[in-house]
């Protein structure tokens, strides 16, 4: 009969293993669903707010007057 155990159990968490993973699969596809209806559509629906400021640099350009020491120290960078 001891043999006969280890059959059972794994007779009996089969069943469970598959509900657990076929509710899963049901979540995640409800999930996806909602995000992706969200997300969808008009691409200015979601709120976004853009910080940017154009700063060109290229070879040959004075930096001491155009206040890149400054922006780079403002923005948490620091001279090592």
């Amino acid at each position: 009969m001891q043999a006969r155990r280890p059959w059972i159990a794994i007779a009996a968490l089969t069943p469970v293993l598959l509900a657990v993973l076929g509710w899963g699969a049901i979540r995640y596809r409800a999930l996806e669903r909602t995000v992706v209806a969200r997300l969808d559509g008009r691409p200015w629906a979601v709120p976004a707010r853009i910080y940017t400021d154009a700063f060109s640099l290229y070879p040959g350009l004075e930096l001491a007057g155009t206040g890149v020491f400054e922006r780079l120290r403002r923005l948490g960078y620091r001279e090592v």
